[in-house]
C-alpha cells in the first residue's frame, strides 16, 4: 500500500515531540476555546437569563457578547482540522484508518459517556422524561438514526462531537483508500460537501450534518496545516495578527449593532439555517487567531504556561463546566453577587473542576484505552505510530 503522505509530509508530522505529540501553541488555543465556551454559558445563564434581576455586566453588557463565547466551538473545529491532518501522516492503509478511528474513539467517547451517564442519573432522579432517541444519539454520537429532527444527546454538547466524528470519518476514508496528498482530498471534500447540502437540502439529520457549512471550519484547519508545513505562518504572522484584530473589532461592532444575528448563529446553526454565516463570521476569526498563534512560535511566560495547563484539561473543562454553571445559577438566585464576579468565579471553578476531572478521570481512562488498543495486534500496521493528540 502506498503511503498516504509524502516523505516531506511525514517529516512535518514528526515536528511534534515523540511521546507528547502536541504543539504547546495548540494547547494554549485549546485553553482559549474552552474558556470561551465557559464564558458563553456563564454570561447567558448567570447574567442574561437569571430568575432575579441582575445589575449591568461589564464583561457581557448585552446577550450577544455572551453568545459569541460559542466561538470557542468554532476554534475547536479549526484546531481539530489542523491536528488531525498533522497526525494522519502516521497512519497507513485500511488498518491504519481503523487505528486512527479507534484512537479518536478512545480519546473522546469514554469521558463523554461518563458525564452523560451522570447527567442521565440526575435527570431520572428529577423525574425528567428521557427521549429514547437522545439516548441513542448519546451512544452513537453521530445521529445515524435521526430523520427530520435532531434529538439532542443527554449531554447536549455532544452535538459538537458529532461533527468531530464526521470529520474523523472523512480522514479515515482517505487513509483507507491510500490517497496521496490527503490534505488536498480533505480540502476538496470539506469545501464541496456543504455546497451539495445547499443544493440538495437534505431532510435527514445525518446528511444535513455531513453537508453542513461547519465542515468548512475543519477545512480552515487543513489550510492552516498546509501553510504551517511550508513555513508560511511565521512569515505571515504580522499580517495574520493584524487581520485578526481588524476582523475581531468588526465582529464586536456586529455584536453591538445586530445582536439578533449573533443569537441566530448561536442557536440555529446545527440545522443549517445559519451555519454559513457562522462559518464565516466566527470560523474566519478562529482561523486567523489560530494561524497567528501557531505562527508565533513563542509559548514562554507564566500566562502561556497557565494556558497550556488549561489546554491540557480543555476537554474535561468542556464537558464538566455545565455542572459548575448550574451550581452558580443556584448561588446567584440566593445570594446577591456582582454579575462579573459571578462570571469570573464560574471561570475559575470550571478550570478547577476540569483539572480534577483531567487528573482523576480523563487521564486514567485514556491510558486504559490506549493499553487496550495496544493489545489488538491485527489493528496495528507496522508503520503506524499512535497519535496522542488531545482533543
Amino acid at each position: 500500500m502506498a503511503s498516504t503522505f509524502t516523505a516531506r509530509e511525514r517529516q512535518v508530522a514528526s515536528v511534534v515531540p515523540t511521546g507528547t505529540d502536541r504543539l504547546d501553541s495548540v494547547q494554549i488555543l485549546r485553553g482559549v476555546a474552552a474558556l470561551a465556551v465557559v464564558f458563553n454559558h456563564a454570561a447567558i445563564w448567570l447574567v442574561h437569563e437569571p430568575s432575579i434581576a441582575m445589575p449591568r455586566s461589564l464583561l457581557a453588557p448585552i446577550p450577544a457578547f455572551g453568545q459569541f463565547g460559542g466561538f470557542g466551538v468554532d476554534l475547536f473545529f479549526v484546531i481539530s482540522g489542523f491536528v488531525m491532518t498533522l497526525g494522519a501522516g502516521r497512519f497507513v492503509g485500511p488498518r491504519g484508518a481503523l487505528m486512527f478511528l479507534a484512537q479518536r474513539f478512545v480519546r473522546v467517547a469514554p469521558l463523554f459517556y461518563l458525564f452523560s451517564l451522570v447527567l442521565l442519573g440526575v435527570m431520572l432522579a428529577g423525574g425528567q422524561r428521557i427521549d429514547p432517541m437522545s439516548l441513542i444519539n448519546t451512544v452513537t454520537i453521530v445521529p445515524i438514526f435521526d430523520q427530520g429532527r435532531y434529538a439532542w444527546p443527554i449531554h447536549y454538547l455532544g452535538w459538537t462531537l458529532a461533527f468531530e466524528f464526521i470529520f474523523y470519518l472523512l480522514v479515515a476514508a482517505g487513509l483507507a483508500l491510500g490517497v496521496r496528498r490527503l490534505p488536498f482530498l480533505l480540502l476538496g471534500l470539506l469545501g464541496l460537501l456543504p455546497f451539495v447540502g445547499l443544493w440538495a437540502a437534505p431532510f435527514d439529520v445525518l446528511w444535513r450534518m455531513l453537508t453542513s457549512p461547519f465542515l468548512w471550519e475543519f477545512g480552515f484547519g487543513v489550510v492552516a496545516y498546509l501553510a504551517f508545513r511550508r513555513g508560511m505562518l511565521a512569515t505571515w504572522r504580522p499580517l495574520l495578527a493584524t487581520a485578526f484584530t481588524i476582523v475581531f473589532i468588526g465582529v464586536l461592532v456586529e455584536l453591538t449593532l445586530m445582536p439578533n444575528t449573533t443569537f441566530a448563529m448561536a442557536h440555529n446553526s446545527i440545522d443549517g439555517h445559519t451555519a454559513i454565516e457562522r462559518s464565516i463570521d466566527w470560523g474566519v476569526p478562529a482561523l486567523l487567531l489560530f494561524a497567528s498563534v501557531i505562527g508565533s512560535g513563542d509559548t514562554s511566560g507564566p500566562v502561556a504556561a497557565a494556558m497550556k495547563i488549561v489546554g491540557d484539561a480543555s476537554y474535561s473543562i468542556y464537558l464538566s463546566h455545565l455542572a459548575v454553571v448550574r451550581m452558580m445559577v443556584e448561588v446567584v438566585e440566593r445570594v446577591a453577587l456582582d454579575p462579573d464576579l459571578a462570571i469570573l468565579v464560574t471561570l475559575g471553578a470550571s478550570i478547577a473542576a476540569g483539572l480534577v476531572s483531567y487528573r482523576l478521570l480523563e487521564l486514567p481512562m485514556l491510558r486504559h484505552g490506549r493499553r487496550r488498543l495496544a493489545t489488538i495486534t491485527w489493528l496495528r500496521p507496522s508503520r503506524t505510530n499512535a497519535v496522542h493528540c488531545a482533543r
